[in-house]
């Protein structure tokens, strides 16, 4: 059984390391079988796919923690479940007629967008209600708390 070292990526989005990819890949590919490339080529694949979901997990986690982390959460407006997407978070929260689902996601100018949902639970209808575009990290809970009438803090 053949064993391959697919450690090439020190940062997922690094065109220096695509660029050393690409090239141990034409090497790889022009010293061995079409066996051995395709299995080179499935490891080199699972380890950008794990570094992509500890980057979303990240994103995620600082979207939280920049609402006050997860323990504030659920203490100060009831979240049960946060949904982890590859830029964004959304979860639910009780306590305000006019919305009870919030997504924040983080843009490619590193600007955040928030919407906030109504779920009709009967219909399951899921309207936007209010949406932000180009929000700084330090007016994501000023603009929770305007929108919903909810505090996150004491």
């Amino acid at each position: 059984m053949l064993q391959f070292n697919c450690n090439i990526f020190k940062e997922p989005s690094s065109p220096e390391s695509f660029s050393r990819f690409l090239q141990k890949s034409i090497c790889f590919r022009l010293a061995s079988s079409d066996e051995e490339y395709m299995l080179y080529l499935s490891e080199a694949n699972k380890q950008l796919q794990a570094k992509g979901k500890a980057m979303a997990n990240i994103i995620a986690e600082t979207i939280i923690e920049q609402l006050g982390g997860v323990g504030r959460l659920v203490a100060m407006i009831g979240v049960g479940q946060i949904v982890v997407d590859d830029s964004s978070a959304m979860f639910g929260f009780k306590g305000c007629r006019k919305a009870n689902k919030c997504r924040i996601t983080l843009t490619p100018m590193d600007l955040y967008k928030v919407e906030f949902f109504k779920l009709n639970r009967r219909s399951l209808e899921c309207p936007i209600v209010e949406e932000f575009d180009g929000v700084y990290g330090d007016q994501l809970v000023e603009i929770f708390e305007s929108t919903t009438g909810l505090f996150l803090s004491l």
